[in-house]
């Protein structure tokens, strides 16, 4: 599911690169069309993120991680421009 930030210019979720066998998570800039990847898994299609969501303020992005049976739920800052 893709997550508006706070402000509204920036949605972030993830995308499945198939040349690159993995699945990234990305921040797009609304207004420009540009991308940052933020996050990238390894090229197994086994590490997938899930459910981005902003912090309040828009310096975090919170998503859970899959990595075959395992759960985690990383919060990433200072990656987005």
């Amino acid at each position: 599911m893709p997550s508006w930030s706070p402000d509204g210019t920036k949605i972030a979720w993830t995308v499945t690169e198939e040349t690159k066998r993995r699945v990234e998570l990305w921040v797009v800039n609304r207004l420009t069309g540009d991308h940052q990847v933020i996050w990238a898994g390894k090229e197994d299609f086994y590490t997938l993120p899930r459910g981005p969501l902003w912090s309040p303020g828009g310096q975090y992005i919170a998503f859970g991680l899959q990595q075959y049976r395992d759960h985690e739920v990383w919060a990433l800052k200072g990656l987005i421009h």
